[in-house]
């Protein structure tokens, strides 16, 4: 009897064997189905937002200011430090020299809505400032080309390098409660040539007979700390073009003057690019600051800007206008209608060199080795004033 409950025992033991192993093999077969279906999922939905993303930039590249007009193109937000294909994005507008009397280019972009700015953790940061009606203002460009809400806490941030005498440093205006400070190589002669005659005439080349509150040379790092209400403005400019104004300008500044001719005629464009700025003086004696990276004289330590407004050269003419409308000076904005609206240039190195290159100025940038040194050295440049890296001006 004993041996046969246990082959009863057996018997029954064995269908649910079968059963469970039965089970096992749906359960795998439901899971594998489950991973593979969420798997298709996953890779649909980020196909899907990749594509989005790529036509979201792609629409937010058409946003360029031509003549007064604001049609669709914006800066799309990018990685700096890569390599620069010269192929990939053309410009078709135009860059100029530093100093050059401009046309607004159609090839940079801006936009017109604010840059809203705090400190938080020690860093500077943008956040969405609210329009009109209500709704934030997504800010997705570098600081280039549009107005800055700074809170008290920003605006007492100074920015890390700047010059004090009339010729390299920073001005101000008492009258009019504005400071400019100047960005060597970046139209800054120019633009203090506009503000003087502006001012205090066509021959008081240092404001030197006007009243005092008219306009006077300050320390660029005594604005923040002395009158962070002033309206403070600068002038930037694509770090490819203002690369090649720094080479040209060797030609007035060559380390041997008894050998005649141009630096330039003997320095090639590539060797001064990577050339380290500290041996340059082999070739020139102009002065090192000049190479100094625009956002040194823009931003703090912290990443926190040093200004209001921050115009480009690309469109001078256009952002001294929107600069002095906001100001409401209407002496100067009298005397930029006297003049044909347009900033006239000082320098001209840079635009008397381009006329000697054969294929414009992306023939110089040809070599993506020299187009990597400028986007390596200028990164941050790149990076918070809205330059678009892979893109190379034609002149």
């Amino acid at each position: 009897m004993g041996g046969l409950i246990k082959v009863q025992h057996g018997h029954h033991r064995r269908p649910t064997v079968q059963f469970t192993l039965k089970s096992i093999g749906l359960l795998w077969l439901i899971i594998s189905l489950a991973w593979l279906s969420t798997t298709i999922y996953l890779y649909s939905s980020v196909t899907s937002y990749h594509n989005h993303m790529s036509e979201q930039r792609e629409s937010e590249r058409k946003i360029f200011v031509q003549g007064d007009t604001i049609t669709a193109e914006a800066l799309p937000q990018h990685n700096v430090g890569g390599g620069v294909d010269k192929n990939e994005h053309e410009s078709t507008g135009t860059a100029v020299d530093s100093d050059s009397n401009l046309d607004m280019g159609n090839f940079f972009p801006v936009k017109k809505s604010e840059a809203c700015v705090r400190k938080t953790n020690g860093q500077c940061e943008q956040y969405p400032c609210t329009g009109e009606d209500g709704v934030p203002i997504q800010t997705t460009l570098g600081y280039a080309g549009r107005f800055v809400t700074r809170d008290a806490n920003v605006k007492k941030q100074a920015m890390r390098r700047g010059g004090g005498d009339w010729a390299s440093g920073c001005v101000i205006s008492h009258k009019h409660k504005f400071a400019y400070i100047h960005i060597l190589k970046s139209g800054g002669s120019a633009t203090k040539e506009f503000l003087r005659r502006s001012l205090c005439g066509e021959d008081d080349p240092e404001c030197k007979r006007a009243d005092p509150s008219v306009l006077r040379p300050i320390a660029c790092t005594q604005i923040a700390k002395q009158h962070p209400d002033y309206f403070t403005f600068s002038f930037v400019r694509s770090p490819f073009s203002r690369m090649y104004s720094m080479y040209s300008m060797m030609d007035g500044f060559p380390r041997d003057r008894e050998a005649g001719g141009h630096v330039t005629d003997t320095v090639p464009f590539a060797k001064f690019v990577m050339t380290d700025p500290g041996k340059r003086s082999a070739f020139t004696f102009m002065s090192p600051t000049h190479y100094w990276a625009q956002t040194d004289f823009t931003f703090s330590k912290d990443s926190c800007p040093s200004f209001d407004f921050l115009g480009r050269v690309e469109q001078f003419d256009q952002d001294m206008r929107i600069i002095l409308e906001h100001l409401n000076a209407k002496e100067m904005i009298d005397y930029l209608d006297s003049i044909g609206g347009r900033v006239v240039q000082v320098n001209s190195w840079g635009s008397n060199k381009k006329k000697s290159i054969s294929g414009g100025l992306q023939a110089e940038y040809s070599s993506s080795e020299v187009r990597d040194r400028v986007v390596d050295t200028y990164k941050r440049d790149f990076d918070l004033l809205g330059y678009d890296w892979h893109a190379v001006p034609s002149t």
